[in-house]
């Protein structure tokens, strides 16, 4: 006997279905596009709040039929203009429903259906949806990290984590002369200040993912962003140093030990002189992160210091 259940939310599924979205026919895009409208069009004006119109159970139910929206109608690659209109319509929509930062279950709820239609919307129209990264960015690190709720902290990280691997390194080559790739650092950069604290940890993390994303070609835009972190390491009682030294040394293995001595020193000398060895965390972090370096860097700055080190000792 076959038992088949039923979801009432999936009559947004059925719907889609019925007007031809698994089939791969010419005929049926009018029909197609038309069921995007009419489902668009089914949700609540975006000018009133979730939260002043609706009781918290309804709010729930509201926001996954959203998500589940975004899943039935971005997950087809766009074949025209008034395609491309329509997918970033749905995007939008769903950012005008963001629900309060402190209201920790709606949150996570959103953070999850943005972050499916995001990378939907990537797979049906890559170009149009790099428009709309600056503002998923903007909300996560300016609203979701400032959170009380470490739920909210951690799911916005992730979130931003999955749209960095995602969308933005598989567009890296578009991005390098885009001013984007910089107006997200610097928004991802902003973590460090002390507004941040209780959420260091998720910054340092979205930071090891940057690094990796911009090269080596960016290191001039990341060298006030190491020297703070250069800072905070020195901080006395700083809670998060695990994290911050993944971060420095993911930013080794992507700037290079040069690069990166340039900016946060060693201050060795080899002689008596060296008693306190303040920057001494950062010799384990080299030792495990350095690859593919330049020798005679290493001969020119390391050699003369262990001969140094050598005859003193």
């Amino acid at each position: 006997m076959r038992v088949r259940f039923h979801n009432t939310n999936n009559k947004l599924v059925s719907k889609w279905k019925k007007h031809g979205a698994s089939s791969s026919n010419p005929s049926r895009t009018k029909h197609r596009d038309a069921a995007k409208l009419q489902l668009l069009a089914s949700l609540p004006s975006s000018k009133q709040s979730l939260v002043d119109i609706q009781p918290s159970t309804s709010i729930k139910h509201e926001i996954d039929r959203i998500s589940q929206f975004s899943k039935t109608t971005l997950g087809t690659r766009a074949t025209n203009a008034s395609m491309i209109q329509v997918n970033a319509r749905v995007i939008q929509t769903l950012l005008d429903r963001q629900p309060a930062k402190n209201d920790q279950q709606q949150m996570i709820t959103w953070l999850d259906g943005i972050c499916r239609a995001y990378c939907a919307f990537h797979r049906s129209d890559s170009v149009t949806c790099l428009g709309y990264v600056s503002k998923l960015f903007e909300i996560c690190m300016n609203e979701c990290l400032l959170s009380v709720y470490k739920r909210v902290q951690t799911k916005a990280t992730t979130v931003l984590k999955t749209i960095i691997k995602t969308i933005l390194i598989p567009q890296i080559d578009t991005l390098r002369s885009n001013p984007l790739l910089k107006q997200l650092f610097q928004l991802v950069e902003h973590g460090l200040t002390y507004a941040y604290t209780l959420s260091w940890n998720c910054v340092l993390h979205l930071l090891g993912a940057m690094f990796s994303l911009m090269g080596k070609t960016y290191f001039e835009l990341c060298q006030n962003c190491l020297s703070s972190l250069s800072g905070l390491r020195s901080t006395k009682d700083f809670s998060f140093l695990a994290e911050l030294d993944s971060t420095v040394g993911k930013a080794i293995q992507v700037f290079g030990p040069k690069n990166i001595l340039q900016v946060i020193p060693l201050n060795l000398t080899g002689t008596i002189k060296d008693v306190q060895l303040d920057q001494s965390w950062l010799l384990p972090l080299l030792r495990d992160n350095i690859t593919h370096t330049e020798l005679n860097h290493f001969v020119a700055y390391f050699l003369p210091i262990a001969f140094q080190l050598q005859t003193t000792g």
